[in-house]
């Protein structure tokens, strides 16, 4: 079972979500995105050719998984051909079924992502061909950096914080660590030495 938010052409969020099974069954299913349950219609009819393996990892690296789809199917053509799927929020559970009756009983969450390629398969004569979707873990988000949080600029923004007013020119700096400056004053260990000098005469 898997969901789909993805956007329309226009810039509007649209879901779309797909199950392995023949039929197509509404079922309630937890919401990654918002923490509260959702439902949503899976589609099934062959909509889902193959489900890739979930990495099974405790820490925070970034998990990688496929999903194959039908490249014929008519609402995966729509999902696919119609709409906006750069950076597609997916998410990937498993459905756990009575084993008596058959019948779905409920979800149980198993990979958040997003999409981060869907390359087509062109199959050899007489093969079956799909659209292969290639996710990554929600994690890849603490890969990135936010060049925000070393601007003056944007410190300012934090009740006119200064922290960084110099860091725009503190990396031209010289400082004569251990030695006279060209202007004769003492830094480093010796401007210390001078000062505990200094002080030791009061």
């Amino acid at each position: 079972m898997s969901v789909w938010v993805v956007k329309t052409l226009a810039g509007a969020s649209q879901t779309f979500s797909f199950w392995t099974e023949h039929d197509t069954v509404t079922a309630t299913v937890p919401n990654p995105w918002t923490g509260s349950l959702a439902s949503y219609p899976f589609v099934g009819g062959g909509a889902i050719l193959d489900v890739g393996e979930t990495p099974r990892t405790s820490d925070l690296s970034i998990r990688r998984k496929s999903i194959t789809m039908s490249a014929v199917h008519e609402a995966v053509l729509d999902m696919w051909t119609g709409h906006d799927m750069r950076l597609a929020q997916v998410a990937v559970y498993q459905a756990l079924f009575d084993p008596e009756t058959r019948n779905f009983v409920s979800a149980m969450l198993e990979f958040v992502g997003e999409l981060n390629g869907a390359p087509k398969e062109v199959p050899a004569a007489g093969g079956e061909g799909g659209i292969r979707f290639d996710l990554v873990s929600d994690t890849r988000q603490l890969t990135r950096v936010n060049p925000a949080k070393r601007s003056d600029a944007h410190q300012r923004t934090r009740q006119n914080d200064g922290f960084h007013k110099y860091i725009g020119v503190a990396g031209d700096w010289v400082i004569p660590w251990g030695q006279e400056s060209e202007s004769g004053l003492k830094s480093g260990g010796n401007a210390m030495r001078e000062f505990g000098r200094t002080m030791g005469r009061k």
